[in-house]
């Protein structure tokens, strides 16, 4: 009898032992904690980004009023489990968002040291100076690629520190008042650099694999040779600085495609890169008095976008008229008296803009044709460029008309001759 008794109390055991392995078995590690309805509820709801953060790899705690940053809190579930989640569901943490919040500090010191596999954090919108926020335990993260600490309130040149984050591809940190970045010299790996909306002054070695540079809206006065170097750029902002000093070459950056230089105190423009993909030139609001055709002349065929609005050009080269891709001219704000002949058999070219100049070479009623108006006019005005190919060219109807009657009676003189040969 008392065999049986035990075999029963053992049966009773093992049936009341939720499924789900020891983690799961453990049940809720807060379905105790306090009373209060909205404390509950909130509680429920950090369960339930906590579920989710164990089985997909990411914690996501974006936009949630929060002070502290519950990471010790996420470590302590993650190590005792959570009802729900199965020890073999559970994957390693990759990814923190913790932006738009009102976060100061992350307590305990050294907690960020844990996420050893972590590859990107995100704490833009948040209180963090650069006192506060963890710099050192970055560190320990072998792992991190990418770093957004955008809108915070750091302030002064980056600490020494970060520059032995050498793993990381990627880092944010615009709209803050950071004052130098000299410590990112040696981040080989580094791929995308924004440190647009700072107090930036001047820039010294930068590095080499460097695709996607944003240093718009700081306080550069030149253009230092540290660009010179990056072979590997694709797109390039410095606008709305005080560049007036250019101390490097683009010509041998072939991956461009993109230069926004806008809004500076430019007077001349740097040598652009010769037989590559540049096809968006911004260089509106400077100081450009003349435009040396040599600088472009690299973009021939690739060119789509080139903007000198709010400049002091009093006139335009011939040789704009060998850009055969060019979709859009922005001459707005300049000193411009007339326009080179050439652009009118731009083909491709349908936004030639040209308000706030003092052309009086061309009727008004011409200028406010719009684009296909003025290019007519200029056409009959005087030829193409001679580098400009034919399928590139905008010819006029009667123009193509002109043109075929030559080929016929070109070929009919041919035929003519050949025929007298035959009657020598």
């Amino acid at each position: 009898m008392a065999s049986f008794n035990n075999n029963n109390n053992n049966n009773r055991k093992k049936q009341s032992r939720p499924p789900g392995g020891i983690r799961a078995r453990l049940g809720k590690p807060f379905a105790q904690r306090g009373n209060d309805d909205s404390n509950s509820v909130q509680q429920r709801s950090l369960d339930t980004i906590y579920k989710q953060a164990l089985s997909s790899g990411k914690l996501n705690m974006s936009n949630r009023n929060m002070t502290n940053a519950p990471l010790q809190e996420f470590l302590n579930v993650a190590s005792s489990g959570i009802e729900g989640v199965n020890f073999w569901e559970v994957i390693d943490l990759k990814h923190i968002d913790l932006s738009h919040n009102n976060i100061e500090h992350i307590i305990p010191e050294g907690v960020l040291k844990n996420f050893r596999s972590l590859e990107t954090l995100n704490v833009q919108n948040n209180l963090f100076t650069m006192q506060s926020f963890p710099f050192d335990s970055l560190l320990s993260l072998e792992c991190l690629r990418s770093l957004n600490v955008s809108n915070t309130r750091l302030q002064g040149p980056l600490p020494p520190s970060l520059g032995y984050c050498v793993n990381l591809v990627e880092i944010i940190a615009s709209q803050n008042q950071i004052t130098n970045i000299d410590c990112i010299s040696s981040m080989t790996e580094l791929l995308i650099l924004n440190f647009s909306n700072n107090l930036i002054v001047t820039i010294g070695n930068l590095p080499k694999k460097l695709m996607r540079v944003d240093l718009s809206n700081n306080k550069l006065n030149e253009m230092s040779g540290s660009f010179s170097t990056l072979i590997h750029l694709e797109n390039l902002d410095l606008s709305n600085n005080k560049i007036s000093t250019i101390n490097c070459s683009l010509k041998e950056i072939r991956p461009l495609r993109t230069l926004n230089l806008r809004r500076n105190q430019l007077t001349e423009i740097p040598i652009l890169p010769s037989n590559g993909v540049l096809d968006t030139i911004l260089f509106g609001s400077n100081q450009l008095k003349e435009l040396n055709s040599r600088c472009i002349s690299g973009s021939v065929n690739t060119l789509n976008i080139l903007d000198l609005s709010g400049n002091k050009l009093r006139g335009l080269p011939h040789d704009l008229g060998m850009l055969g891709n060019l979709k859009t001219l922005d001459l707005t704000n300049n000193d411009l008296t007339g326009l080179p002949s050439s652009i009118g058999w731009i083909r491709s070219l349908d936004r030639l803009l040209l308000d706030g100049n003092a052309i009086r070479s061309i009727r008004r009623n011409i200028l406010a044709s719009g684009a296909e108006g003025i290019k007519k006019y200029l056409r009959s005005r005087g030829p193409k460029h001679e580098s400009l190919r034919m399928e590139l060219a905008q010819v006029d109807d009667n123009e193509v008309v002109d043109v075929n009657r030559q080929r016929q009676h070109l070929g009919e003189r041919k035929i003519v001759k050949s025929f007298d040969r035959m009657f020598d």
